[in-house]
Formats: C-alpha cells, sequence, structure tokens
C-alpha cells in the first residue's frame, strides 16, 4: 500500500492484534484498499444456507450453533508443520477457523461486538509420554498411531525432504513435540450487533472429519450437517 498498490491477501490477514492495527493504519494513511480473500463461503450448502437465510425460511435469527470436527490425519497433519507454534500461525483459530468466523458473519450479516473465546492444548504436544524430533528418526514407529512416512508421497520429497538441509524444516515433525504451542481443543463465544450469538467450537483428534452448523429462528431452525472418514488414524 505504501507502494501506491491495492493488496488482496490470502487468508489470515495477519497473525496478531498488533500486525492487524499496522496494516489498518497503513491503508487509512495511504487511502489504499486491501481486501482479505475467502472460499469457504463459496461452497454449494454455504451459498443455499446464506438464500435460506436472506428468504427468512426460520425467521429472524436469535443463535447459531458452530461445531468444526477435525478428525486424526488432517488434525493432526498440523502439528507435523510449521502451524504447531504459536508465532507462525497465531494458533488454528487464525489460520483454520478464520473460513468459519468469514462465513458467520456473512450468514449473520452483522459484526461482532463482544468476543470471548477460549483454548487449550489437551491432546498432541506434551500429552504423550514418548516422542522423537520427528517420524523418520522416530525410535517409537511401531506403537505409534501417527507415525507418518513422508518418503511414501514423492512430490513431498521433493519439496520438503529434499530440501532440509538448505531451509532445515521437517515436514513429518512429532505431533507430540514438547515445544507445540497451539490448541487442538477450542470454543469461542460471539454477539453480534444485530443480537444474534455464535456459539463455536473445534477440536482437532476427533475419529471422523465434518462441522455441524445449526441456525435457530423464531421461527424454526437450519441444521447443515457434513462428515466423512472415520477410525482412528
Amino acid at each position: 500500500m505504501e507502494l501506491g498498490c491495492d493488496v488482496m491477501s490470502e487468508k489470515p490477514l495477519c497473525t496478531d492484534e498488533q500486525q492487524c492495527q499496522a496494516i489498518l493504519d497503513a491503508q487509512k494513511k495511504t487511502g489504499k484498499k486491501i481486501t482479505v480473500t475467502f472460499n469457504a463461503r463459496h461452497g454449494l450448502k454455504d451459498k443455499k444456507v446464506k438464500e435460506l437465510l436472506m428468504q427468512k425460511a426460520i425467521g429472524d435469527v436469535i443463535s447459531v450453533d458452530f461445531h468444526e470436527y477435525l478428525d486424526t490425519s488432517h488434525g493432526a497433519d498440523y502439528f507435523r508443520r510449521w502451524h504447531r507454534l504459536k508465532e507462525n500461525s497465531g494458533t488454528l483459530l487464525v489460520h483454520k477457523a478464520s473460513h468459519h468466523f468469514d462465513q458467520a458473519n456473512w450468514w449473520i450479516d452483522s459484526t461482532p461486538v463482544s468476543v470471548t473465546a477460549f483454548g487449550e492444548l489437551k491432546f498432541y504436544g506434551r500429552n504423550n509420554s514418548f516422542r522423537s524430533a520427528h517420524c523418520r528418526a522416530c525410535p517409537h514407529k511401531q506403537q505409534c498411531k501417527f507415525y507418518w512416512d513422508v518418503t511414501k508421497n514423492e512430490r513431498y520429497v521433493k519439496l520438503y525432504v529434499e530440501c532440509e538441509s538448505e531451509d532445515g524444516y521437517l515436514r513429518d515433525r512429532c505431533v507430540w513435540s514438547n515445544d507445540t504451542n497451539i490448541y487442538d481443543t477450542m470454543s469461542v463465544m460471539v454477539r453480534y450487533e444485530n443480537g444474534v450469538q455464535l456459539n463455536y467450537t473445534a477440536n482437532a483428534y476427533l475419529p471422523y472429519e465434518g462441522q455441524a452448523i445449526s441456525f435457530n429462528g423464531k421461527k424454526g431452525r437450519i441444521d447443515v450437517n457434513e462428515f466423512s472418514g472415520g477410525g482412528f488414524r
């Protein structure tokens, strides 16, 4: 923006409030625009929900329950990668859930005025009796349900393994690393300008993947449930 350009950013815009304020200050100072892009609101079911709410199919919305379920394949992978450190990702409430909060803001058609959030590391990280630096070097391969062989993926070998000598990045970090400091168990309560209340939860260690979203209105209720996968991996 300081170079005279309008900016289009991937989500998330940044990882903490100080960075966000600096970006907003730059926008005000330069008069340029910054747009954060999201793709989750463009799914067929997501657009259908928006259509129904705009049609007042359930009357005025009073509250929304939004539950995100990550399984022990997808969910665990965040704890192998750079996301596992808060200073890199801002936690999954920033990196992952920013999609969901954008959807909620869009569906509810309002702006949050009050937010309370809780997050804890209850499953991964230090919550195990053994660990290693990364899977390939692990002496616990036979007993760990989360052992993952990165060398079986030719693309990952080229992208990551063959580059470790240059950048030191390990794509198969141990999900039990003691320095992991993001959350795997999260809950957020939001009150909107128009009075709607949102209850949001996310858990990253479940036996299946999906979402359960409910809209509670004065004339009815919309339930959106989508699940996939199964089995503990």
